[in-house]
């Protein structure tokens, strides 16, 4: 008999647990290459924008599955092979050539790994296709048509290429030992943990909070300090929280010096859990990271979607919209007409000029990774209403002096505007015209998506209107249309669309006085590169257009019903991350836990022929098994929760708006629901290693 048939005759014996280490290692790669499969896919890359914070949170989080799979592998791995080496050590006792050995057992787990890899990147295809048609059915959208991109599996391959040589690693430690008997008592081995501080547990809290706090604001204040944008080194900043969410989980598992002052509390669970200590926490630290991940992902759609409803609802007038005055929009009676069409009626409308003027600031100027401020007169553009027209729209009395304006913006104040302008300027003339902030005025329906208004007095207004052409100059509309209908809105849209000439159809992000000022410069300026010159060449009706068209009106039943057309991208790539990572965690954490019964069986059977009950035992099972759950459980929904909670804080200036804090109360049901989850799944964790353990 050589040795190939003795392997033979080993596989068939141990088959479950060769069936088990494939099934870990298909599930990592089809997991990791579905994930890849949908973020690398032009469907998703072509609406993330490039630099943008949605897609540096959808790396961040594909990096935390690519982590957490990756160490699931390779944890599944080890833990195969240690299982092994028992037989490895037997054939090595009787003659067995080490070299040769070693050769065959690597031969054996390339053909393994290469098996699992092209099922796992075969299932990907229909998991990634199962997903994303069944969140279809919720989200209807010409963008949820799905594109792939075949070179994105590569990330897949270099994760399955990873386990695999950490496992040759692992062979070579195990074959070429010398001590033989070390290697045959290998199995029944344990990787214990010492003795903790009494501390460690509150010095982990400290590491999660400080950490969390210093990585946030480290990159801010670095650009603060040294006028240059954040190196990439600076992330490892946060590895402070992750160690501190290390030890959390360290002193859970096996707990500080305080506990030998009441020995015998759960003194059987604490000591089986300490011996087995670092192969749990390993575990542990992965399903936490997982479960933020997951929860991370899914506090984006009530984030996204209270703050746009809120803002919405507040509006009084459903009909909004601006054209520049070169343009004819909506020829006499033409509206009306449209609006009888649909039996709607216009109740009530208004129409006042708008002035486009250029303001002054301080501009950023790049030198490759420094970047320092000037003072430019001309910097960007602003838009200007006149007192009389706010007074006659909101029915109010002000005093304004020539030489001030004021910033609208909503009750509070989330919408940005910029106090600090201290000079007007008219485009085609150059004249100047000093001003001063004189405060803010607040009214839902003065503030717009795409620009922010600020109000001048009647003098001023005049004074610069009376030098400026038509092309510097807009209306800005209001209708309030009572029974309208979606239909109604979608048919204004479209005869809006056709008032427009094609040069019209430029993104929100251009600015014409930044163009003209670059221009003037001899600068090429960034959003006249070519590929911002395709957005002209978009439908009205394709989401990005609408997302982005410096005149997209807003018609309040048309935002409503829409959001979900119009960003469902977004959504469909959070919500495809919750399940990807939350499943995950829950799998390697059912996974542990039985590995866990299998392992301390024998225990069980001991304290049953010592006369311990069954309902003893079982107790003595949950604390062990609840542990693997509850700890990263918790620890991943609190970080988390309070990561929104400083970025949500930091982002308005130290304030939580009424949106947020309805956000807020939103993902804390979301993690309510993820907690009841993860306690049925605990629940089958108990159930299923109680039947191994052959509790009766």
């Amino acid at each position: 008999m050589n040795i190939n048939q003795i392997f033979y005759m080993l596989r068939r014996k141990n088959i479950a647990e060769y069936i088990l280490y494939m099934i870990c290692t298909i599930f990592s790669v089809a997991v990791v290459s579905a994930y890849a499969l949908l973020l690398f896919s032009p469907t998703v890359m072509e609406v993330l924008p490039v630099g943008g914070d949605s897609r540096k949170q959808a790396f961040g989080i594909f990096a935390v599955v690519c982590i957490g799979c990756l160490a699931f592998s390779m944890y599944a791995s080890a833990l195969f092979y240690k299982k092994k080496q028992k037989e490895l050590g037997i054939i090595l006792a009787l003659g067995g050539n080490r070299s040769k050995l070693y050769r065959t057992v690597v031969k054996e787990n390339l053909r393994m790994s290469l098996l699992c890899l092209l099922v796992g990147l075969l299932l990907a295809f229909p998991l990634n296709k199962g997903i994303w048609g069944a969140l279809s059915l919720f989200i209807d959208s010409p963008e949820m048509k799905l594109r792939v991109e075949l070179p994105s599996l590569l990330i897949s391959v270099g994760i399955a290429g990873i386990v695999l040589l950490s496992t040759m690693l692992i062979l070579r430690r195990i074959i070429f030992r010398m001590d033989l008997l070390d290697v045959i008592k290998a199995e029944h081995k344990n990787e214990m943990v010492r003795k903790l501080p009494k501390h460690t547990g509150l010095y982990g809290v400290i590491l999660i909070l400080a950490g969390g706090v210093i990585s946030y604001l480290a990159p801010g204040v670095y650009m603060d300090v040294f006028s240059e944008y954040p190196p990439a080194w600076l992330n490892l900043l946060y590895l402070i929280p992750l160690a501190g969410v290390y030890l959390t989980i360290l002193y859970a598992v096996v707990g500080g010096e305080k506990v030998e002052k009441k020995h015998y509390a759960d003194m059987i669970s604490k000591s089986i859990m300490k011996f087995q200590g670092r192969q749990t926490v390993n575990c542990m630290l992965v399903i936490t990271l997982l479960i933020g991940g997951g929860c991370f992902a899914a506090f984006y759609v009530p984030i996204t979607m209270t703050a746009f409803g809120t803002s919405v609802q507040a509006k009084e007038w459903n009909y909004q919209y601006s054209y520049p005055q070169t343009r004819d929009v909506f020829e006499e009676g033409q509206l009306e007409e449209l609006v009888k069409k649909y039996g709607a009626q216009i109740q009530e409308e208004k129409d006042f000029p708008v002035l486009l003027a250029a303001k002054d600031g301080m501009q950023e100027i790049e030198e490759g990774r420094k970047f320092h401020y000037e003072y430019h007169p001309r910097m960007a553009t602003v838009h200007l209403i006149k007192e009389s027209d706010f007074e006659e729209f909101t029915e109010t009395k002000l005093q304004i002096k020539p030489d001030e304006y004021y910033a609208i913006t909503d009750e509070e104040e989330i919408a940005r505007f910029d106090p600090d302008m201290t000079l007007f300027s008219n485009m085609e003339t150059r004249e100047e015209y000093p001003v001063k902030f004189a405060g803010c005025l607040h009214h839902e329906d003065l503030v717009l998506e795409n620009s922010r208004l600020y109000l001048i007095s009647d003098a001023l207004f005049e004074r610069i209107d009376s030098t400026l052409s038509q092309e510097w100059k807009e209306t800005l509309c209001y209708r309030k249309i009572a029974n309208d209908s979606y239909q109604l809105a979608t048919k204004v849209y479209e005869e809006f669309c056709r008032c427009f000439e094609p040069q019209d159809m430029v993104f929100c992000g251009y600015d014409r006085v930044s163009a003209i000022v670059a221009c003037e410069a001899g600068q090429e300026y960034w959003a006249a590169a070519p590929e911002f010159q395709s957005f002209s060449e978009l439908s009205p009706d394709s989401p990005e257009f609408q997302r982005e068209w410096i005149y997209m009106p807003f018609f309040k039943i048309m935002s409503l019903q829409g959001t979900l057309r119009n960003y469902a991208v977004y959504f469909m790539l959070f919500i495809y991350v919750v399940i990807v990572a939350l499943v995950s965690a829950w799998l390697i954490a059912y996974t542990r836990c039985v590995t866990i019964g299998m392992h301390n069986r024998y225990v069980f059977e001991a304290l049953e022929k010592l006369g311990a009950s069954t309902a003893f035992r079982q107790r003595e099972l949950r604390k062990q098994l609840s542990i693997v759950y509850k700890t990263p459980t918790c620890i991943g929904l609190v970080v988390v929760l309070l990561l929104f909670v400083l970025i949500l804080y930091g982002n308005d200036g130290g304030r939580f708006s009424k949106s947020e804090l309805l956000g807020l109360l939103i993902c804390v049901g979301i993690e309510a629901v993820i907690g009841a989850i993860t306690y049925v799944c605990y629940r089958a964790s108990v159930r299923k290693v109680s039947l191994l353990s052959s509790f009766h």
